[in-house]
């Protein structure tokens, strides 16, 4: 008799872990999320991806572990997440090089669209076309017709070919017909000592480097490339009430999984960050790094990285941008 009561006891307890491992959600990976930031530490992106992990573990209830993987533009981190088991455990938190880079580069150790399964768009971020405070330039047509006067001898500053503010540089000058010289440096902030120092006439920053320095009169801000104003800075007009209606870039970051990852997994992710991007304390956190929050749907998030792919290659092509090795 007992150890027919033991049998059925045994039998319940299988019966009852069978039902509960099948109403388990598998499709959230069970490790901690590894996020690779491709950036070093300090950057926009590092400090927006800590913001968006730290909020997203209450959703998940899984630890996100920030894991920078700085280098080659962010190919290096890129390259991880492509190569990773597309489980959910590795994700990567991109940002506009992933769409440059495959027009500055001959060759890739991945594809920029088949390797991977965008999650959302987290933040939109402008750039802030900066000029020094005692400069004759006080808005953008004053900056166009500084340099159409002097062709070849107005000099802009980025952190190398390829990056965003040296791109949305040439797209002015692509627009307007204006000659002007680019000159390298290793950070933004170096750039924006040369531009108050007067080694180069203006830069396009971004707001995490830039709202401070404005602000404190130690350089004037003359536009952003944003469709709309930015609250941090409302009385500053954007490119397009300047006077060229078809300028916006958009700096932006976005979560991105390896390719042939599990749809009910990119569901359960998406929904996990878009909660966190949504939520007050979060926005206000972005708002002061001068950070949009987004959380679009992977459709639109991969609708963007295809058209900024097109409008970057059409650039480089018409700038007649070289490839870089």
């Amino acid at each position: 008799m007992l150890k027919k009561i033991d049998s059925l006891f045994l039998i319940g307890f299988i019966i009852f872990i069978s039902m509960k491992m099948s109403f388990a959600d598998t499709s959230l990976p069970k490790k901690s999320i590894r996020l690779v930031v491709p950036v070093g530490i300090g950057g926009l992106t590092d400090v927006i991806a800590r913001i968006i992990a730290d909020k997203t573990f209450e959703t998940l209830n899984q630890q996100i572990i920030i894991d920078n993987r700085a280098g080659a533009g962010g190919i290096i981190g890129s390259e991880i997440v492509a190569k990773a088991q597309p489980d959910g455990n590795t994700l990567l938190m991109a940002f506009p090089a992933h769409t440059i880079n495959p027009s500055l580069y001959k060759k890739l150790p991945y594809h920029t669209i088949e390797d991977f399964s965008p999650i959302t768009m987290a933040t939109s971020v402008t750039e802030i076309l900066l000029v020094q405070p005692t400069s004759p330039v006080h808005n953008l047509q004053d900056l166009i017709n500084a340099a159409k006067e002097n062709p070849g001898q107005l000099n802009y500053g980025s952190v190398g070919v390829g990056s965003l503010a040296y791109l949305a540089s040439e797209l002015l000058a692509s627009m307007t017909g204006i000659r002007v010289t680019h000159i390298a440096y290793k950070s933004g902030p170096q750039a924006q000592i040369a531009l108050a120092s007067g080694e180069i006439q203006f830069y396009f920053g971004v707001p995490l480097t830039s709202i401070a320095t404005v602000r404190s009169g130690r350089l004037r801000a003359i536009a952003v490339s944003s469709k709309s104003r930015i609250s941090a800075l409302p009385q500053v007009p954007t490119m397009m009430e300047s006077g060229l209606t078809h300028y916006e870039v958009i700096g932006w970051n976005g979560i991105l999984a390896p390719a042939k990852i599990k749809s009910a997994t990119v569901n359960r992710l998406h929904l996990a960050f878009v909660q966190a991007l949504k939520s007050p304390d979060i926005i206000e956190k972005l708002s002061a790094q001068g950070a949009e929050s987004i959380g679009n749907s992977p459709k639109e998030f991969a609708q963007i990285i295809h058209s900024d792919i097109l409008k970057w290659s059409s650039l480089m092509k018409a700038s007649k941008i070289s490839y870089q090795q």
